[in-house]
């Protein structure tokens, strides 16, 4: 009987500001126990954590940056809204999971017959700016097989990406637009990479959509906030999922054998 070389990936799940939760899983699996990814997948926050750790030499050195990065976010106001009312009130739902926002976006304009002229909730300079700080595009080209989780999104030439089209962007992955899985280590341009990690947490109405090589995306959670179906086809063996979940425990992790 042929025996099958173990793969172990990992499925970084989407959840906003509990991304934070998943940076202190990672810590105890690096340090309290020998197994390490050998790919990795992410959506949303989970992208960008999973990115934080492919751009280092060992698994070890990306956990103890992305715990450092998040330990300085304490400190730094990353998510800057605008000064509105109604968009103050709509910060607080984008700072949870995706579907909580939805709801509270949709209800909120619904009852005020509102649609403030504005293409995104919140300043996306100080989480570029974060980004290309953290993530040495070079070293995450030659790190761990990253697959990033994106969902087309709609734009149409003329028109802009108003909150009207954000709110289109909503309901066409409610009603089955697929998400995408990305590996980062295909984009060779660097400004496409940056798009690509910041297009999987870019939530409608939160972030603007990002180009990428002619196509505009959105937050893949809309469609896939728990990728595993991309190390599957990648051939892995075993995947660890850290979900960042809603209820009394924030952080679940699930080990699959998937062959």
């Amino acid at each position: 009987m042929k025996s099958i070389t173990p793969q172990v990936g990992f499925v970084l799940v989407g959840g906003g500001a509990k991304g934070a939760y998943q940076a202190g899983a990672l810590k105890y699996i690096a340090e309290e126990t020998t197994i390490e990814p050998h790919i990795i997948a992410g959506t949303s926050i989970g992208a960008l954590n999973g990115a934080v750790l492919a751009a280092n030499l060992t698994f070890d050195q990306g956990v103890r940056r992305l715990n450092e990065l998040w330990d300085r976010l304490g400190d730094e106001l990353i998510l800057r809204p605008n000064t509105s009312t109604v968009l103050k009130t709509l910060s607080n739902a984008a700072q949870t999971t995706v579907p909580t926002f939805e709801k509270w976006s949709l209800d909120l304009l619904v009852q005020l017959q509102l649609l403030p002229k504005h293409t995104a909730i919140f300043d996306p300079e100080p989480i570029e700016r974060l980004l290309r700080e953290a993530v040495n595009l070079t070293n995450l080209r030659q790190g761990k097989e990253l697959w990033v989780t994106v969902i087309p999104s709609l734009k149409i030439p003329g028109i802009d990406y108003d909150l009207l089209m954000s709110l289109v962007d909503l309901i066409r992955a409610r009603i089955g637009t697929k998400a995408q899985w990305l590996c980062a280590q295909n984009f060779q341009d660097d400004e496409t990479l940056y798009n690509l990690l910041l297009a999987s947490a870019a939530i409608p109405l939160a972030f603007p959509q990002r180009e990428i090589n002619g196509q505009f995306y959105v937050d893949g959670a809309l469609g896939d906030n728990i990728p595993l179906g991309a190390l599957a086809a990648q051939g892995c063996t075993h995947a660890i999922i850290i979900h960042l979940d809603n209820g009394v425990i924030p952080i679940i992790i699930f080990f699959l054998e998937l062959q």
